[in-house]
Order: structure tokens, then C-alpha cells, then sequence
């Protein structure tokens, strides 16, 4: 798993933000900057590694922004800046990035944003960008490309087809 350049910016751009030594490291290596993401690392026993983390499906900090992307889209400001503010306080130690005059379009950014900053490596940003409309405007490969929009589809395998007869192409 590697993290971009851009992503790393984007990650960093908050010296409040308490998730960055959580979520990766660098270390500079002469003109190369190795980036270790710090989760799942597993452990080390007599200079062998074991992958013996445990993989979190769904944590707190996502039922939370979760909340805050349905009261978003049932145009409940207050209660998604409230949801937001609950992550505020545990990643910046502040409560006043989120204001209850926020449109409901910044309040879909400032999800995103956080999912992004919250779930780095998870397996998350995908879907959420897929989910909220934002992957042709967030992804770099993909800008210009909303016409093309089965690229957002993964193929269903031939296998899968020929021994389904519910799937229909």
C-alpha cells in the first residue's frame, strides 16, 4: 500500500489533525521517502513478522460519519455538523471547524474529507467517493471521465454469469 504524494499532502495539511502519526510515517532515505502506513502492521517475534492485527470492518468513527451523511441528506444541518463535531473534537482537539451555517454540499466535503483523513488504508475512500458523487472531481485519473461512468462498476466474472441465470448483462 502506498500513499501519493498529493494524498500525503492532504493528510498532513492540518498540524492539528491527531490521526497522522496513527495513520503513516515517513522516512527519508537520501533523495527516496519510504511512507509506512502504521496500521495492520502486525508484530515482530525473533526478526520474523506476523500479520496478526486484527481488521476492523466498521469502527465508532464511522457509524458516527455515517450519521452525519444521513442527516445530511435528509437536510438536517444541525444534526450533521453535530456528528462532524464529535469527530473535530477526538482528531483536532477543537470544535469549531463545522458550523451549523455550513451548505449541505461543504457538509458532503467536510464527510468525505474526514473519511478520507479517518480511514486511511481501510478500504473505504472508494466507496465513499463512488457513493457521494465525488470520484470523477477527487480522483486525478478519473477527472474529465464522467461519461465513462462503468468504470465505477467492477466486472461480474464469466463464471459467475454462466452459472447465475439471475444475472442479467
Amino acid at each position: 500500500v502506498s500513499i501519493t504524494n498529493e494524498y500525503e499532502a492532504f493528510l498532513s495539511s492540518d498540524p492539528d489533525d491527531k490521526r497522522v502519526p496513527v495513520s503513516f510515517q515517513v522516512f527519508p532515505d537520501g533523495t527516496i521517502r519510504w511512507r509506512w502506513i502504521n496500521k495492520f502492521k502486525g508484530e515482530w517475534i525473533n526478526e520474523t513478522r506476523f500479520f496478526s492485527s486484527d481488521i476492523i470492518i466498521y469502527r465508532f468513527a464511522e457509524a458516527i460519519l455515517m450519521k452525519a451523511e444521513i442527516e445530511n441528506a435528509l437536510s438536517n444541518t444541525a444534526g450533521a455538523v453535530a456528528e462532524l463535531v464529535k469527530i473535530e473534537k477526538r482528531a483536532y482537539k477543537t470544535t469549531s471547524r463545522y458550523t451549523a451555517n455550513m451548505s449541505r454540499q461543504a457538509i458532503d466535503n467536510a464527510i468525505v474529507d474526514e473519511i478520507l483523513k479517518e480511514f486511511v488504508s481501510e478500504a473505504k475512500s472508494w466507496w465513499t467517493l463512488v457513493r457521494m458523487g465525488q470520484a470523477f472531481t477527487r480522483i486525478e485519473s478519473l477527472k474529465g471521465r464522467e461519461n465513462e461512468e462503468n468504470i465505477l462498476l467492477w466486472p461480474i466474472s464469466s463464471s459467475s454469469i454462466n452459472t447465475n441465470p439471475n444475472i442479467e448483462e
